[in-house]
């Protein structure tokens, strides 16, 4: 008997979310090798998640924080911290991620709020309730995470 997720096939969910997966598991990990396992790990983790899903933006924030857990679990197992920037342009073809080598030098704490603000366009709020942090401190760091991306991206990006 085949899993089913909020109604449609666990092969289907995978293919929905693994760009959503990717990216956040490449916001932490700067490795794609690592990123792969994390990938891996976080589906399984789904593949393994008894409970029900109330909707898709319930299971959307779930794999959000699993991913992000995930990863965090990763690194703490196994510290190393790499990244091949020209891997990273050249692989990605979507134009909005030619900030991310930038994005992704930002310190934890400016670079996932502003990946789910800009990239995923999820609310302040959102955002918020997903990282568990006060509404007020999500809009700080978007500010000086704005700021700073201003500043290393220089005038092309003003």
């Amino acid at each position: 008997m085949e899993r089913e997720i909020c109604g449609q096939s666990y092969e289907l969910m995978i293919i929905k979310y693994s760009d959503l997966v990717t990216r956040i598991c490449f916001l932490h990990l700067h490795n794609q090798d690592d990123v792969k396992d994390c990938f891996q790990d976080t589906f399984i983790k789904l593949y393994k998640y008894k409970k029900d899903f109330k909707d898709e933006e319930h299971l959307k924030a779930w794999l959000i924080r699993v991913t992000i857990n995930t990863c965090k679990d990763f690194q703490r197992r196994n510290y190393k911290y790499t990244v091949d920037i020209d891997k990273v342009a050249i692989q990605v073809e979507d134009q909005y991620f030619e900030v991310l080598p930038i994005l992704i030098t930002l310190d934890n704490k400016y670079k996932l709020p502003l990946y789910l603000y800009y990239y995923e366009g999820y609310s302040i709020e959102e955002i918020a309730t997903i990282l568990k942090i006060n509404s007020n401190t999500i809009k700080s760091q978007l500010s000086r995470g704005r700021t700073i991306l201003k500043e290393r991206l220089g005038d092309d990006y003003a």
